[in-house]
């Protein structure tokens, strides 16, 4: 009898067999793979977050620039390291070709160089239309293609174009070495570093495996807030000053109201006032007319052919 009681009390305290805990483990991986999963994605934002404040620096450098030369940057040489004997880290490197891809040149910018990679490290990649780093072919347009994760056109023509390589740092460099830490690949935000002129522009979609094919960490700017994005354009000239050019290829009224302007720059109710400047019709106001409601003064002679009074 007292060899049973020991055998019940055996059984009684026996503990989970290795089947209960195998389901305990598979039930819980079922639960807790989708949290860690949503904590990383969370994490990813924070670090797009924080990323933003830096790349509105690395923006604003380049507007000021554009506004200051007529033109963009030339990327710098993406294979110096930080404290190159050339001297040449984080300047421009111009040269000709069709699209031009490197490190952005904080030198040229007067950004401190650290700004030039992102919080783990890797260097942003910079891609500029060539034509665009040249104030005597700048126009403010590009070559460069944004599509979204479908591949449907985001943004035709853009001049320039900014990766952060995210986490992974597909296609990107670090500071202390010219080759590239990880390979391209074939996930979504490969085509971010592939070296054609097509970028990819979509939500974070992260997964355990970064060469999964909808993996996509990479955050992408290609635009200024800036004048040039609507109708002017800053440009240098010969005499080291600036023009303001405007790109419209319609007509220009100037208190019109809701009346469209019926030629290339129209004034209704005012003056246009010279100065002691030139209106020009090519070189010389020469065999067309001048039409005003009132009366056309100036400070010297007016010339024509022919002479009508009313």
């Amino acid at each position: 009898m007292l060899e049973k009681m020991k055998i019940k009390a055996v059984q009684d305290h026996k503990g989970f067999t290795l089947i209960e805990t195998s389901i305990v483990i598979l039930v819980l991986s079922f639960l807790l793979v989708p949290l860690f999963n949503f904590m990383a994605q969370q994490q990813a934002r924070e670090v797009a977050r924080e990323a933003e404040t830096v790349n509105e620096r690395v923006l604003a450098g380049l507007a000021l620039f554009l506004k200051n030369n007529g033109r963009y940057p030339c990327p710098a040489n993406p294979n110096l390291t930080y404290g190159h004997p050339s001297g040449n880290f984080a300047r421009e490197n111009c040269a000709a070709g069709g699209v031009l891809s490197g490190d952005v040149p904080t030198y040229a910018l007067g950004l401190p160089y650290r700004l030039m990679v992102n919080q783990d490290g890797f260097k942003y990649i910079y891609t500029v239309t060539a034509s665009q780093t040249n104030a005597g072919t700048f126009d403010g347009t590009g070559t460069l293609d944004i599509v979204d994760d479908t591949g449907n056109a985001l943004a035709d023509d853009v001049p320039f174009v900014i990766v952060n390589p995210g986490r992974d740092g597909k296609g990107a460099r670090v500071l202390t070495s010219a080759s590239v830490i990880n390979a391209c690949g074939s996930a979504r935000d490969s085509e971010n570093c592939d070296g054609d002129t097509t970028f990819r522009d979509m939500g974070l979609s992260l997964r355990s495996d970064t060469n999964d094919s909808n993996y996509y960490d990479d955050v992408i700017f290609y635009d200024l807030a800036r004048e040039e994005s609507t109708f002017w354009m800053v440009r240098g000239n010969t005499n080291g000053g600036m023009d303001i050019v405007n790109r419209n290829t319609g007509n220009i009224g100037i208190n019109t109201g809701a009346t469209a302007p019926t030629e290339k720059f129209e004034v209704m109710g005012g003056n246009i006032n010279v100065g002691t400047g030139d209106v020009k019709a090519g070189n010389n106001v020469q065999g067309r007319n001048i039409q005003a409601g009132q009366d056309v003064r100036a400070n010297g002679k007016v010339q024509a052919n022919e002479f009508y009074y009313d």
